[in-house]
């Protein structure tokens, strides 16, 4: 579950853009979009959507120019805002500009231009003892997170103008790890033993490794590839940090049954003692701020196996961006043919093996490892929920 802020100008008489924001401070000046003269200065780049998490930060980076005939003076201000979150990082233009956090002042001349970038810090997230006594109800809702509201103010020949230049950007526990439908420390492979049978894998989302990509079939990726890269890093660092705080949060023990009936999965911390078996279905229910979080580090040197023919069904607004599968080195986990698995698995120091199957398991949710192992894949499916 995630929260979406925005660290933007508030006037009425601009408009946050995803895209080129524009300004005009004449007398025709107006509301963007009908604007008197649009290209006297202007912002060339604006910032992508990042995620903030527990771990990492994220910089948004823009670019001013000056497209008028004459020179002007600058005067940036982060205004309604901590400077211990947001801050500037750095502000580049081609004549000399002194900045501090929050402020900076200079001049632009005809034809100049400006960088800057605005870093965002992570989370002011709950220590693993403050976890104690968290609450798998509205989980989501009650998570210890710093919201944002800033405003990025420009004075301009002493005269204040406010251009829309949106920071926007998302919180998560996952952090920057929100987006990967498949995230690995080490290689990500695709039926890396089968060289004459097999399908290509489709990863419906993002695609991050330090390692390499392998296997004798393709993995088709409809998102972004990251390898070895600092998005790979700062997503593995906040998917690292949300592994150890819900790893301690104290769990309940249950044991997934084989037969029914069986009472439906509420929103909790349990410490499985066994795998979910099959055939079998299963039914989750919950709000969509609520948590469900199956913790296999107290099982101890056994191996899990999902499947197959095992299946998740929700209710009540809980889905599979709620669910979390913690694994260590302990517990290599395997998800075997046929199964319609839901959720986030987060493996430290196991690999993620998917059984060669005819029908292989479709993901709903993500994998991840965030040590040096691998996830190997025999033409799955996984979907970013």
């Amino acid at each position: 579950m995630k929260q979406v802020y925005k660290l933007a100008l508030l006037a009425g008489a601009t408009t946050c853009l995803v895209g080129v924001a524009q300004a005009d401070f004449g007398p025709n000046s107006g509301p963007i979009g009908n604007l008197g003269n649009p290209n006297l200065v202007h912002f060339t780049d604006v910032e992508q959507i990042g995620t903030i998490g527990c771990a990492a930060d994220i910089d948004a980076y823009y670019e001013i120019k000056n497209s008028g005939p004459t020179s002007v003076n600058l005067v940036f201000k982060l205004d309604h805002v901590d400077s211990d979150v947001v801050f500037f990082e750095d502000i580049s233009c081609s004549s000399d500009v002194v900045y501090g956090d929050i402020e900076a002042t200079g001049k632009l001349a005809s034809g100049d231009y400006c960088e800057i970038i605005v870093e965002v810090n992570p989370l002011d997230c709950p220590s693993p003892s403050a976890l104690k006594t968290a609450s798998p109800l509205d989980f989501f809702s009650n998570f210890d997170i710093e919201s944002f509201n800033g405003i990025l103010e420009i004075d301009i020949n002493t005269r204040q103008v406010e251009i829309s230049a949106p920071i926007v950007f998302e919180t998560s526990l996952l952090g920057a790890a929100e987006g990967y439908a498949v995230l690995s420390g080490g290689n990500v492979n695709n039926f890396i033993t089968s060289p004459t049978s097999g399908s290509a894998a489709v990863i419906n989302g993002n695609l991050g490794l330090f390692g390499t990509i392998g296997g004798f079939r393709p993995i088709y990726v409809r998102g972004y590839t990251d390898i070895d890269n600092s998005y790979v890093t700062n997503a593995l660092a906040d998917a690292t940090a949300a592994y150890a705080m819900l790893s301690a949060i104290p769990c309940q023990s249950m044991a997934f049954p084989g037969t029914g009936p069986f009472n439906p999965i509420t929103p909790a911390f349990y410490c499985p003692t066994n795998s979910p078996t099959s055939p079998f279905q299963y039914y989750i229910y919950g709000t969509e701020n609520d948590i469900v979080v199956f913790n296999y580090n107290h099982t101890a040197n056994t191996p899990i196996t999902i499947g197959p023919n095992t299946t998740f069904n929700f209710d009540g607004g809980i889905g599979a961006e709620n669910v979390f599968w913690l694994f260590n080195s302990h517990q290599p986990v395997t998800l075997q043919n046929e199964d319609r698995f839901d959720g986030t698995i987060i493996s430290s120091g196991s690999d993620i093996v998917s059984a060669t199957s005819v029908f292989p398991t479709q993901v709903t949710g993500r994998l991840i490892t965030t040590t040096l192992n691998n996830i190997d894949l025999t033409g799955n499916q996984i979907d970013l929920p």
